[in-house]
């Protein structure tokens, strides 16, 4: 199987991210919206998305993001983001490392 480049997003939050730490600090849901940009030769336009992620107890959030771009022609692309994110110290240190 080949993969091709469908598009680059670049998204940000609107307003407070939103989090429930029901256990401290080891993990809980989370909650915010946002906006952004899809650019490419096959997908450009708009986007505007909201995510309700899960935070493992590492740190490592765990996306579920849901949203829709609007194309320049006119048309709408509904699309799903999901995966594991990991934050970085300036040091190239993963956050989780951190954690006992």
């Amino acid at each position: 199987m080949k993969l091709e480049l469908l598009c680059s997003l670049d998204i940000e939050y609107l307003g407070d991210f939103h989090q429930a730490q029901p256990y401290g600090k080891q993990g809980g849901p989370g909650w915010g919206i946002g906006k952004g940009v899809m650019t490419g030769d096959r997908l450009a336009g708009n986007a505007q998305w909201s995510n309700h992620p899960m935070q493992r107890g590492d740190g490592a959030m765990l996306p579920n993001l849901r949203g829709v771009v609007s194309t320049h022609d006119g048309g709408e692309v509904i699309f799903e983001l999901s995966g594991r994110t990991v934050w970085f110290d300036r040091d190239g240190q993963s956050a989780a490392d951190d954690v006992a």
